[in-house]
């Protein structure tokens, strides 16, 4: 048995590859005594720094770092130390030191135990980025949250990035006091192009209401504003606050459209004419938002208009929203959060094609 030593250099950016900096005020946490500490089953996870990892373009000394008031820390290094690893699974990592090159220098590939060993491998490449991963966001976590630094981002953790991000952080592996080697379980590699939806791409229609706004005097909608301001959130990877934006986005929609009402349109929608839109806004203000969503809007807008999925989804979006607020919900996964964008932006375009 034997102790596997994976050494990453995390560069502090978020997933467009744009650069952030940690700031530190006359001082480097760079001892001993500052290295952070979590363990994790037979695993301690150690994140600390030094000053290669300052974002200055000339070597810094201790004399001159106290000079600086703003010291800018753009990488930092995490090391996952694995203690009894079995001393088989130990050889055949550092026997595939050069695997990506198509070099295996101890069991082939055509051997039978080599998929086996490949998939032990794998194990501690997975167990060991999620560790990795989950002491570097917390220490992103404490310094946005806390101390008020809003452009950091975290890396989300996902499996089809794993080789990619052990090339990214330059991830290295040692066997006890030996030497170091590259560190690379084979995963296959998820490669992910995004452009965004049809929706967003602008096209002829949209030329005329952009020179319109561009010449004028007109602040931008607040309802796509919000909207926007979640689908970046969401992109960035701050879900809970994504799904608080976008909720914030539904309830202004809503009272917008309580206060000026399409009341030909929507008369013409609904075909009907005994409804007295006028009181409208003081019955949305005596509802309040979550109730008038879930059961004033179904009665105004027929499903061909606003069908029920999107109003139901909603609707989880405004309790998720609740309960996130309140505690009692701790994150919205990604599936979820693709959903509640989708269905509240429908919504509220709905909500805005009604309102004058």
């Amino acid at each position: 048995m034997g102790t596997l030593t994976v050494r990453h250099l995390i560069s502090i950016e978020d997933d467009h590859g744009r650069q952030r900096r940690i700031i530190f005020q006359r001082w480097l946490p760079e001892s001993e005594a500052d290295v952070i500490i979590r363990q994790e089953d037979n695993r301690t996870g150690r994140l600390w720094m030094d000053r290669t990892c300052l974002g200055f373009f000339e070597p810094v000394t201790e004399e001159s770092l106290e000079g600086f008031i703003t010291v800018l820390v753009d990488k930092v290094y995490v090391d996952i130390v694995v203690s009894d690893v079995d001393d088989e699974i130990l050889g055949f990592i550092y026997d595939e030191r050069e695997s990506p090159q198509g070099i295996h220098h101890g069991v082939q590939p055509a051997n039978e135990t080599y998929e086996d060993l490949s998939e032990n491998y794998r194990q501690y490449g997975q167990s060991i980025q999620a560790h990795t991963l989950n002491i570097y966001n917390r220490f992103i976590q404490y310094s946005r949250n806390n101390k008020g630094q809003f452009w950091l981002a975290p890396y989300p953790f996902e499996v089809g990035q794993i080789s990619s991000r052990n090339n990214h952080f330059s991830a290295r592996a040692m066997i006890d006091d030996g030497e170091w080697f590259r560190w690379c379980p084979d995963f296959p590699m998820l490669a992910t192009l995004a452009f965004g939806s049809e929706r967003t791409y602008i096209n002829s229609e949209d030329w005329v209401d952009i020179q319109e706004f561009v010449s004028g005097e007109q602040r931008p909608n607040l309802v796509l504003e919000l909207l926007a301001n979640a689908d970046n959130l969401n992109d960035e990877g701050y879900r809970r606050s994504a799904l608080i934006e976008w909720v914030a986005a539904l309830e202004v929609a809503l009272f917008r459209f309580s206060e000026s009402p399409d009341t030909n349109r929507l008369a013409s929608a609904i075909n009907t004419t005994r409804i007295d839109f006028s009181s409208l806004r003081s019955r949305v203000g005596h509802l309040r938002f979550s109730t008038s969503f879930k059961y004033l809007i179904p009665i105004l807008f027929s499903e061909e208009i606003l069908p029920s999925v999107v109003l139901q989804n909603c609707n989880d979006a405004i309790d998720m929203r609740n309960a996130v607020a309140h505690g009692r919900q701790r994150d919205v996964n990604t599936e979820q959060a693709i959903s509640f964008g989708n269905n509240v932006r429908a919504a509220c375009e709905v909500l805005l094609n009604f309102t004058t």
